[in-house]
């Protein structure tokens, strides 16, 4: 499980629409329990400290292919 502390609401937005589009593309190559438990995406919000908190699950390899997914989009950017 992958730990993602978040800003602001506008951040958890992007960052859960990321990990949906990597998903998406991913579906063809996950056995459907681990689609399955991927799209159940815990979000913690703490209210003593006033943070979110965004808990991606998912095996090393898929977390391993998230971070490649993330280089890429980031080095398509302008």
């Amino acid at each position: 499980m992958l730990s993602v502390k978040v800003r602001d609401l506008h951040q958890l937005k992007l960052l859960l629409a990321t990990w949906y589009t990597y998903l998406r593309e991913k579906a063809s190559s996950l056995d459907e329990d681990e689609f399955r438990s991927a799209l159940r995406t815990p979000v913690v919000y703490d209210i003593e400290k006033d943070e979110i908190e965004l808990l991606i699950p998912g095996s090393f390899g898929l977390l391993s292919d998230l971070n490649d997914f993330l280089r890429s989009i980031a080095n398509n950017e302008p």
